[in-house]
This record gives structure tokens, sequence and C-alpha cells, in this order.
């Protein structure tokens, strides 16, 4: 599978405050609900971000709404759906007033300077 194979989400990009179509808008009201909202249950997004395999995201009770939702969509793919819902576990806001890339140099919350994602760092994934 390549990235080609893949539909866009920008959600995790943050910059897309107005969903273009049905997958869009459902996979943003899955992560609202569930991961994303601040009274939203700890629980399912604990779940995604300790799974390490797309085959464990697949038993997490979460994905397996996310899939209800998007059913009759062309996200069918389990194992794209699982990318997806796995990656968003770890998305903690979405803020369409920065760039991906001002994001990784906020500083860490807490009055710390060091950014979220340190230059060392930020070169090894380049």
């Amino acid at each position: 599978m390549t990235d080609q194979d893949l539909p866009a989400v920008e959600v995790v990009a943050g910059k897309n405050e107005n969903p273009k179509n049905l997958e869009e808008s459902s996979v943003l009201a899955w992560w609202h609900e569930v991961i994303g909202d601040k009274n939203a249950p700890a629980g399912p997004r604990a779940e995604l971000r300790r799974a390490r395999t797309l085959e464990e995201v697949v038993f997490v009770p979460a994905f397996h709404d996310l899939r209800r939702r998007l059913a009759g969509t062309e996200w069918r793919t389990v194992d794209r759906l699982a990318l997806v819902a796995g990656v968003l576990a770890h998305v903690r806001e979405n803020d369409h007033s920065k760039t991906f890339a001002a994001h990784m140099g906020t500083p860490k919350p807490g009055g710390s300077k060091t950014p979220l994602v340190s230059p060392p760092r930020f070169r090894r994934l380049l």
C-alpha cells in the first residue's frame, strides 16, 4: 500500500475547519467525541495510544465506532482505518491557527522552553 492509496485527512495537520466530504466530517466528529473533546472519556484514547500495531488498534472498541461511521465509504479497508485511528489518538488538539511546523516548535506545557519536538529529533525525522 502506498500513500497515494490513502485518502487525505487534514485533521492531523489542523488545517481543515470545514470538512469537504462525509468521510472527513465523520472522522472529525469521531475524533471530537471519542478523543479530542475535554469531556470525552479517557479510556478509548488511552487504549488506542497503547496499541503498538494495527492489529492491536483493531481490538479497541473505539476503532469499531469509527469503522461503523465510515461504513459504505471508500474507507472500507481495515488497515487504513486502524492507521487513522491510531494516529489520531495522539492528536491532542485541532488548532487551526498554527501550521503543523509551528505546533512542533511550541514549548511544552508547564512553562518549559523546550519545544515539543527538539531540534535533534526533528533532524532525525527528516
